[in-house]
């Protein structure tokens, strides 16, 4: 498989503090860790006794630009496969 695993949700928030509130008391989610650096925040919320994959708030993407981030053995090696089948 080219993937191993999908690890994060990388989900617009364009109103952090309500999007953690959201993830955390509405849908009893674990807020693991959250920071702002270089004018973004970025939260991660635990969603599952499952590891992953987990949830990274992020106000600074787009409403429409909800990005799945996967975990590969070989970043060049994947990526020249994906792009030879006409991905990416």
């Amino acid at each position: 498989m080219v993937f191993e695993s999908l690890d994060f949700l990388y989900v617009p928030a364009s109103n952090i503090q309500e999007s953690i509130r959201y993830y955390t008391n509405i849908l009893d989610g674990e807020l693991l860790w959250k920071i702002h650096a270089y004018g973004v925040w970025v939260a991660c919320i635990k969603l599952s006794n499952k590891q992953e994959p987990y949830i990274l708030l992020a106000d600074h993407i787009e409403k429409k630009d909800l990005m799945l981030i996967y975990r590969v053995n070989n970043l060049d090696k994947t990526s020249s496969e994906l792009r030879s089948k006409g991905w990416m």
